[in-house]
């Protein structure tokens, strides 16, 4: 009985070390196949864009280049406020280069009016001053250009004139010669679809009475 005994306690604890061998064996391979989880790296705070002239309007084949007259530049004209807008009755106050405002208080829709890249600078009609084309849009598809002249009056600028150029025209160029502004840009034909321009103009205007007027 003696021997039985110790055989059966023997195989007790031969069951008693396989099971713990098998028990050590399965928490290893658990801790071997689980993958180290790692903190995600939080994204880059990316600072908001600070645009400087906001040009609405890319696809210019060519700009006139002028030099800036004396006590007046470019950042003159980034800076000022336009009136008599084709498309935005209000003051339009650019702060470098730009005007927003939404179109109501919770619309989603806004209106923006942008200095764009022909400017130029000279006497017209015997007065020292520089030239301007805004493009104004209202969140539709249309985009509305305008022709503003702009002077210094102690050491302030101010828009004295502005005459309406079309919507969805194609500036070409702007320059000042002989006293004159002129306007080189494609406008519609009659019927012509508003997206594409292919009438080749050249538009002159002067100042009378501080009004930019169409001359021929």
């Amino acid at each position: 009985m003696r021997e039985n005994l110790f055989t059966v306690r023997g195989i007790l604890n031969l069951l008693v070390i396989f099971a713990t061998i098998i028990s050590l064996t399965s928490l290893y391979s658990c801790k071997t196949m689980t993958p180290e989880i790692k903190e995600q790296p939080q994204a880059e705070k990316k600072e908001p864009l600070k645009p400087a002239k906001v040009q609405i309007e890319t696809k210019t084949p060519y700009v006139a280049i002028q030099k800036e007259i004396s006590g007046f530049s470019l950042k003159d004209l980034e800076e000022a406020e336009y009136t008599s807008l084709s498309a935005y009755k209000g003051n339009a106050k650019l702060i470098r280069g730009l005007f927003r405002k939404k179109n109501a208080p919770k619309s989603l829709t806004e209106t923006m009016v942008a200095l764009t890249n022909h400017t130029a600078f000279g006497k017209v009609s015997g007065k020292d001053g520089a030239a301007a084309i805004l493009v104004t849009t209202t969140g539709t598809a249309s985009f509305y250009y305008d022709l503003a002249f702009v002077i210094k009056e102690k050491g302030k600028t101010r828009n004295i004139s502005t005459v309406p150029l079309g919507d969805r025209v194609k500036i070409k160029s702007l320059s000042i010669q002989n006293g004159l502004i002129m306007v080189d840009m494609l406008r519609h034909k009659k019927k012509e679809p508003l997206c594409c321009p292919t009438e080749d103009v050249t538009l002159k205007f002067a100042l009378q009475n501080n009004k930019l007027t169409a001359v021929k």
